[in-house]
């Protein structure tokens, strides 16, 4: 896409009306914007959220899942991965107190609770607001007899607010700013997603609402 703008963002087309634009991205041009949303907004395609993973552990650094986030691991290898053998699945992962992807660093929020809050794809594309839980990496057996490696984050999911309490979520009105307002409560269990899921950080604030009889937080999505 930015060989496409370059080709597009031509001084002599441009109408005056986006000169401005036009000097704003020739200040973005040639710098180090990975880890930001603009990264991702400019990007072709989801590969910009996928890496390859590099096993730099043993056996014995390895802890066994709970069963809950061993069920909930089987339950995405079966959505999103048919060429796994299930039967297989190992219970056993590398734990993780963080995650860089490129400029950007995600913890478990034990680590650091201020970088844990993330915003990430749920079903169907919508999104989703949550805290990160645990980290961790995953090596499972394919049909065709390799391995794969992926990491994988164990969230806990904030609660939307009701519909009927929307038209009082003043961000929504403001879609450049991306942010929106959650209640101050989680969703009972935990979710998980992997790094393709895995969207930006959001910072959070507690915000009382006088039409809204419940405490609610703010998120407000971070580029960093």
């Amino acid at each position: 896409m930015t060989q496409k703008l370059k080709r597009r963002l031509d001084p002599q087309t441009v109408p005056s009306e986006l000169q401005g634009l036009l000097a704003e991205w020739k200040a973005i041009d040639g710098t180090d914007i990975r880890g930001t949303l603009l990264h991702d907004s400019l990007a072709d395609d989801g590969t910009v959220h996928v890496r390859e993973e590099t096993v730099s552990w043993s056996e014995q650094d390895l802890t066994t899942l709970t069963p809950a986030r061993y069920y909930l691991l089987q339950n995405w290898v079966k959505e999103y991965h048919c060429d796994c053998d299930v039967t297989t699945l190992s219970t056993r992962a590398f734990m993780q107190p963080s995650f860089k992807r490129f400029g950007e660093t995600f913890h478990a929020e034990t680590s650091s609770s201020n970088n844990s809050h993330i915003y990430y794809k749920g079903p169907g594309d919508s999104i989703s607001a949550g805290t990160i839980q645990v980290i961790f990496t995953h090596t499972r057996n394919m049909k065709k007899k390799n391995t794969t490696t992926e990491t994988f984050f164990i969230v806990k999911q904030y609660k939307a607010i009701p519909k009927h309490y929307e038209k009082y979520d003043a961000f929504q009105r403001f879609p450049v700013v991306a942010g929106r307002l959650y209640r101050q409560s989680y969703y009972d269990g935990e979710t998980i997603i992997s790094i393709r899921e895995l969207l930006y950080h959001f910072a959070l604030a507690s915000i009382a609402i006088p039409e809204i009889p419940f405490p609610c937080i703010v998120a407000l999505p971070l580029d960093r």
